[in-house]
């Protein structure tokens, strides 16, 4: 069985889980590649390979993203229902692979195009938000539109509203003639949300967890901290992603009673300065996941206060170190929390975020890090995808 991954960056959250994906096969014995279009620095493995665009269109890239950020969406929250076709379908070079995984695929290829080059050659698509079922945006923040048609999106400005609704009318048509497709949501809620889109409607959704390496089974030395301190970790690839809910944070903390002391630390991009009396903000960038897992391994819980998130996997990977999470109601983050017994809060409501803080209790490390590494081992999650291939594969 050989098996290609298509990936528009390798790096973020649909980028890593995707590396993690076809890591986990390889390591099962699975002959897979994953091709991007990334052009960071990023270190490649042997089997991952990236494809070649021209400048002209790494501009056309550039601009399109830069037109729909600025003039297209009218908030912060991402609409792209334009994307630019950077792979090339023609020639031999797909003929030796069994079967293709797509995941995060804006200006990479479209699943219709990819349905129309390959008839008789079965698809997945993991699907790591919900632009995969809209028309262009990556989270529907309680919009149900793409239970019908997307029309008049709210995400976007008037002069656009039409848009949408052409992109998911497209989106539908590229599948329609085909039932070699099946999806792969992450999380219970992106796979229901999913099931009641117009696109996925009627069609098979597999629930697979993303996989977490085993670097992050590493047993912290729990932190010595007096009654009333908490060392706090915050983590996202752009600490000032709207999705993420950092504001949220930072309310919920200055709401925190002065006697208890806070350390807060920051994973990621973006400058943040915060003056908050009784806390102490200190910010890193880490270049490895096992810099993460030393980071993560230091602090007392993980906060995830995101407004909108499907199931981001610092979550697993603090929950693999045996270290505790506090997390908003919203996606998939609820149904991890609720299966390992950690707090919850209302999303966006900083003084139950505060109060969760302050009412913070120690966990089992041991026992909460066993749970995960059994939830989101590769091997584990290799061998879902494996059977999930070989059952597509065999019914051709």
């Amino acid at each position: 069985m050989r098996i290609l991954h298509l990936a528009t960056s390798l790096t973020g959250g649909a980028g890593i889980a995707a590396r993690r994906i076809a890591e986990s096969q390889l390591e099962l014995g699975i002959n897979v590649e994953l091709w991007s279009t990334d052009n960071s620095r990023t270190k490649l493995t042997a089997s991952e390979k990236i494809i070649k665009s021209s400048e002209i269109t790494k501009f056309k890239s550039k601009l399109l993203t830069f037109v729909q950020f600025n003039f297209i969406q009218k908030t912060d929250f991402l609409v792209t229902p334009i994307s630019l076709e950077k792979l090339k379908l023609e020639g031999n070079q797909f003929e030796s692979f069994d079967l293709i995984n797509l995941h995060a695929s804006y200006n990479l290829v479209s699943l219709g195009n990819l349905v129309d080059s390959f008839k008789e050659k079965p698809l997945v698509v993991t699907m790591h938000d919900e632009r995969t079922f809209t028309g262009g945006c990556h989270y529907s923040l309680g919009c149900q539109k793409f239970t019908t048609n997307c029309n008049h999106c709210p995400q976007v400005r008037k002069v656009f509203n039409w848009l949408p609704e052409l992109t998911l009318k497209n989106q539908i048509a590229g599948i329609s003639d085909t039932n070699l497709v099946k999806f792969v949501s992450p999380s219970n809620w992106l796979a229901e949300q999913a099931r009641s889109s117009h696109m996925v409607k009627g069609r098979d959704v597999v629930l697979i967890r993303n996989p977490i390496p085993k670097l992050f089974s590493i047993l912290p030395i729990p932190p010595q901290m007096p009654s009333k301190a908490i060392r706090i970790a915050f983590v996202s690839e752009n600490l000032l992603n709207p999705y993420k809910g950092f504001e949220i944070l930072v309310s919920a903390l200055n709401k925190v009673p002065r006697e208890f002391e806070v350390e807060l630390i920051l994973i990621g991009r973006g400058r943040i300065h915060l003056t908050i009396p009784n806390v102490k903000v200190v910010q890193k960038y880490c270049t490895s996941a096992s810099e993460v897992a030393i980071e993560i391994g230091k602090c007392s819980v993980l906060v995830v206060p995101s407004i909108q998130d499907n199931s981001p996997s610092v979550i697993s990977e603090s929950l693999m170190c045996g270290i505790p999470v506090i997390g908003a109601a919203v996606g998939g983050i609820t149904e991890i929390l609720q299966e390992f017994g950690m707090p919850i809060f209302p999303a966006g409501d900083a003084d139950e975020l505060a109060s969760s803080i302050v009412n913070f209790q120690s966990v089992n490390t041991i026992e909460t890090a066993r749970k995960a590494r059994e939830m989101f081992s590769y091997e584990n999650i290799a061998t879902q995808y494996s059977n999930l291939y070989a059952s597509m594969i065999s019914n051709l």
